[in-house]
């Protein structure tokens, strides 16, 4: 099963000239890799393996790219259901 994360940020003051934010992405702890660049402050993913991911981002400009924000986890599937609590009691007495 597949889920869409939702990854957003706020932008970087006008003056700076930002042309795009890069995201970036580690699968349960592990190395970061490029995933793409987006002009917008938002940005869709897909979760193929329903594991968590970290997420940054760092904006670009002419000049080059900033530095990285700080990581924000991406949610894997939800657990499994607690157990129900079942009750008997007599309706026809």
């Amino acid at each position: 099963m597949t889920t869409t994360l939702r990854l957003e940020w706020p932008a970087n003051p006008v003056a700076e000239l930002i042309t795009g934010y890069q995201i970036w992405r580690s699968l349960d702890g592990g190395d970061f890799e490029y995933v793409a660049t987006t002009p917008d402050t938002h940005a869709d993913t897909v979760n193929p393996a329903a594991s968590v991911y970290a997420f940054k981002v760092k904006a670009v400009n002419f000049v080059g790219a900033g530095p990285f924000s700080p990581v924000a986890q991406g949610p894997g599937l939800p657990s499994a259901p607690g157990q129900p609590t079942l009750t008997v009691t007599i309706t026809n007495p």
